[in-house]
């Protein structure tokens, strides 16, 4: 459960040119450091859990954590509704030991703080009315904490596919993404699976699509906006709430990109404008609040997007200003003391 596989590919599955498959295999197991070998009849492809610690300097004592970077895949805290992470990956274990505890799940509303939609499609597939993880071939109830643990750790949940999952456990649900500067749009979100054609032909992957536009009559949305306000007319009553805050909604910096400087596209706004955010944020999330109660927080700290200087003083400010408007942090705020201070 290291994250690590050896994997072989017939060449038949992959481009002809050796550059071509490279980029392939990068874009299919995005999430992996990739080691790929062109062999008479295959490609040997190796692949390790990526830790995301490639944009600063993560050694010993470099940031508040205080642990060493082949620690950051495994840092999380949880309770049965609330954590803090360094990979949100990890997200969809937390909400398994939620919904293990309160079954049927009908509705959900998920506010999805982030500078990314992260509804990606993990790395499981269908099979005879179960769900496997394609890398270990273990099976994945999402009742099941520890399978869910499992594939979390294998790496076929990643950061970019961890929303996909807790959205496929509820019958109706409403995505609702604050991203900053975007213009607003609606779409129907989608269960669905795909033809996986890759590791195992014939299969179908659990994925979620959105394409279509969005119309009162649709039972599942996905809405993205700069607009805080926006955001309340589309919690559904009755439904259990998340939020989930990813800190690189108030910066993200890297982008996971060490490029970043040269790419020119960094969102790099100072402390002052993001506390600015987290307060807006604050006042919106306690008028939901107020009205839907907030069952679960999750928040993620995500290294090589946003910048290590601000983990301490912008967590702090984050979790007192929920704080403040009446959202239960207690545990992250333990955490935080133990960790941090």
């Amino acid at each position: 459960m290291d994250g690590k596989h050896a994997l072989r590919i017939p060449k038949s599955m992959l481009p002809q040119a050796a550059d071509e498959t490279k980029n392939f295999l990068a874009d299919y197991f995005a999430g992996f450091q990739i080691n790929s070998v062109c062999e008479e009849d295959d490609w040997l492809v190796e692949l390790v859990r990526e830790n995301f610690t490639y944009c600063e300097d993560f050694s010993l004592g470099k940031t508040p954590l205080h642990i060493i970077p082949s620690e950051y895949n495994t840092f999380q805290f949880s309770s049965n509704n609330q954590c803090i992470c360094l990979s949100e990956a990890w997200i969809p274990y937390v909400w398994s030991k939620y919904i293990t505890i309160n079954r049927h799940q009908e509705k959900l509303t998920i506010i999805h703080v982030d500078d990314h939609a992260d509804l990606m499609s993990p790395f499981i597939i269908w099979d005879n009315d179960k769900q496997f993880d394609m890398l270990t071939k273990r099976p994945i109830s999402w009742t099941d904490p520890q399978s869910v643990k499992y594939a979390v750790q294998s790496g076929a949940i990643t950061i970019g596919s961890m929303l996909t999952p807790i959205v496929m456990t509820a019958n109706q649900v409403n995505v609702l993404h604050l991203k900053q500067n975007v213009q607003t749009v609606y779409k129907v979100l989608k269960k669905v699976t795909i033809d996986e054609g890759l590791l195992y032909p014939g299969a179908q992957r659990i994925a979620i699509e959105r394409d279509e536009p969005y119309k009162k009559s649709h039972q599942n949305l996905y809405l993205k906006t700069s607009e805080y306000g926006m955001l309340k007319d589309y919690i559904l009553p009755g439904s259990t709430v998340i939020l989930h805050v990813d800190m690189d909604y108030f910066n993200n910096r890297y982008n996971g990109s060490t490029s970043w400087k040269i790419d020119g596209q960094s969102f790099d706004p100072p402390f002052d404008e993001q506390v600015s955010e987290m307060k807006k944020l604050g006042v919106l999330i306690g008028e939901v609040n107020s009205v839907t109660p907030v069952s679960c927080v999750y928040i993620g700290l995500s290294p090589s997007f946003y910048p290590v200087e601000f983990w301490k003083t912008g967590l702090s400010c984050l979790l007192d200003i929920l704080s403040e408007n009446s959202i239960d942090v207690s545990y992250i705020k333990d955490i935080f003391d133990k960790q941090f201070g």
